[in-house]
């Protein structure tokens, strides 16, 4: 997929009654972003599509780049969704919608979208956190408070809107239970469902929509992935479990990533990750994922504003490929410094420090092939994140550093 460059706009004729010059700025890299649940991360085969705001990341899994695509409508982006082929992009966004004596409809509509044509519509007064389509199209589940139900569209037979036709799921005593995600079986499990509640039940639907199978995880859990060979679950504190989608057996655990008070110098390696020895360490939870079975890449966004791509290739020895770490609330400050040294390498970096509400100040080079900290001692080399170079905690209360909001 490709876009224009960020910002760029139509040409016009220049003013002649004016001296001042007129300035271009462009978008060079996003530091952050706002996606908080599965239904803000899309990707396709070399592309992970995530959200800052307004703004669309285009995070390029083969090169690290980003590229972006800007809502002129300046309105906070909720969902997107990239096609498979990656031409497409569908976003939603905050207080878009316009209804008559309600601020929300409860309406489920079905649209064609390059005719611009609504094809069959029907009345959903559940609120709705997640919606999957089985692999062919005929069918899509939602999920939400006490809700599961699979949607089935009527042939098209006359002109007009024809009725959206919902079947609950026959879930008997887990009926009560707040359903979080769900995705789609494919390959051998095509016509199996998979749901997911808060408090850590994955559920297996077969084609009848009856409950086939269930596994209880320890952790909490709040999004799932799926493939051909792998149903991926994100959990709590860290935990990441790749299970089988025919059995829901599991067949690898993904390594932790860094706690929450990690001195970012002391990761030595790619895949290997150092922890302090104490009591008590808090890991981050995990809140968003993409798996790439074709390249066994699988990212994972956790709730303080990092993500990493993991190659899990060898389920015995997951590698971590690389990682992002970004401030986790408001950024207050940020201002531009410069570090003395004899290497003409360092002196010529762009370098600027940043303050923010979660207790925390960063240093950051925008220097992509420079990746050794001038902080870090000789022999240890940075090797978390290409443009931060060093945190600062400001609080031993490390809460702050996770955003604990939920997206629907």
């Amino acid at each position: 997929m490709t876009s224009c460059s960020a910002l760029q706009r139509k040409q016009k004729q220049p003013n002649t009654s004016s001296s001042i010059p007129r300035l271009q700025v462009n978008l060079e890299h996003v530091f952050g972003f706002t996606s908080m649940s599965n239904s803000l991360i899309s990707q396709d085969h070399s592309t992970v599509a995530y959200a800052a705001g307004r703004t669309v990341i285009l995070f390029n899994k083969n090169t690290h780049k980003q590229d972006f695509i800007i809502s002129t409508a300046c309105k906070t982006i909720t969902s997107l969704s990239l096609s498979p082929d990656g031409r497409y992009l569908a976003t939603g966004e905050v207080d878009r919608l316009v209804s008559i004596g309600s601020a929300h409809d409860g309406n489920i509509y079905v649209w064609n979208w390059q005719n611009k044509e609504k094809l069959t519509s029907n009345k959903c007064l559940c609120s709705i956190r997640r919606v999957a389509f089985v692999e062919d199209g005929s069918c899509f589940v939602t999920v939400g408070n006490r809700h599961i139900k699979f949607w089935y569209s009527v042939a098209k037979l006359t002109s007009g809107i024809v009725p959206l036709r919902g079947h609950d799921a026959l879930l008997g005593e887990k009926k009560n239970n707040l359903f979080i995600d769900v995705v789609c079986g494919r390959s051998n499990c095509t016509g199996l469902t998979y749901v997911l509640t808060a408090n850590g039940l994955i559920c297996q639907f077969d084609e009848s929509r009856k409950l086939r199978a269930d596994k209880k995880l320890q952790e909490k859990t709040n999004c799932l992935a799926i493939s051909d060979s792998y149903l991926v679950v994100g959990c709590n504190k860290g935990v990441v479990c790749v299970l089988s989608p025919e059995t829901l057996e599991n067949i690898m655990s993904v390594p932790l990533p860094h706690c929450l008070d990690i001195d970012i110098n002391f990761i030595a390696s790619t895949d290997q990750m150092t922890y302090p020895q104490k009591p008590n360490i808090s890991f981050p939870n995990t809140i968003a994922i993409c798996l790439d079975e074709n390249k066994s890449l699988l990212t994972c966004f956790y709730n303080d504003h990092s993500f990493y791509t993991w190659n899990i290739r060898n389920g015995q020895l997951i590698e971590k490929r690389n990682c992002y770490m970004y401030h986790s609330a408001c950024v207050w400050g940020i201002e531009t410094y410069s570090v003395r040294s004899t290497s003409l390498a360092i002196s010529n970096r762009l370098k600027f420090i940043t303050c923010s509400a979660d207790n925390t100040v960063r240093f950051w080079s925008l220097n992509h092939n420079e990746t050794r900290s001038a902080f870090a001692s000789s022999s240890v080399e940075n090797v978390s994140n290409g443009h931060l170079m060093k945190i600062i905690y400001l609080d031993e209360d490390y809460s702050k550093l996770c955003d604990n909001q939920t997206t629907q």
